[in-house]
């Protein structure tokens, strides 16, 4: 009898907080997921900005159902900060070896809260010499499309330090 009761007092002292939480966090990502989908039509972003603000806003759901679910089991603060410092100083020892992937994905963000240029500009970046018809925009790379047809991949922050000589569509076309 002893054991059932104390099945009964874990389900509902543990297992079902976790289960709520994670439908809770489940919900939480679906409905602002939506509201970012909506707000970016209704304002006209391009979708390789809202996807990159939906991911980021998933990986902070994600992390505090987490740490939610760390608290609900019953694992000591102390031990989650030695738990959190030394993942911080795992992920801060790979940023500094993929610093080039980070600074990639720093200048997309500058860029898409910027906007310098958007798809459809011809660009030239200069003194470089490269030079093309922007037709996407992504967390790493700024593909262009040369008058020969060919395509370039260009890693984001090439664009950070340079010249950057924008001709929009409009005015290409005049």
């Amino acid at each position: 009898m002893r054991i059932i009761q104390d099945f009964w007092v874990y389900f509902f002292r543990v297992i079902v907080p976790a289960l709520i939480t994670i439908g809770v966090g489940f919900f939480l990502q679906k409905f602002l997921s939506s509201r970012i989908s909506s707000f970016g039509e209704k304002k006209n972003l391009p979708e390789s900005h809202v996807y990159a603000v939906k991911l980021i806003t998933r990986w902070i759901i994600v992390i505090g159902v987490i740490l939610a679910l760390v608290n609900i089991f019953g694992f000591g603060v102390g031990r989650l900060w030695i738990v959190i410092s030394s993942i911080a100083a795992m992920i801060i020892i790979g940023f500094v070896a993929v610093w080039s992937v980070l600074g990639n994905t720093l200048s997309s963000l500058i860029l898409m809260i910027w906007r310098p240029f958007e798809v459809g500009d011809n660009v030239d970046v200069l003194p470089e010499g490269i030079s093309g018809r922007v037709f996407e925009i992504n967390l790493f790379f700024t593909r262009l499309r040369t008058e020969e047809g060919n395509v370039i991949s260009v890693p984001n922050s090439v664009f950070m330090g340079k010249f950057i000589k924008v001709l929009s569509e409009s005015e290409d076309e005049s």
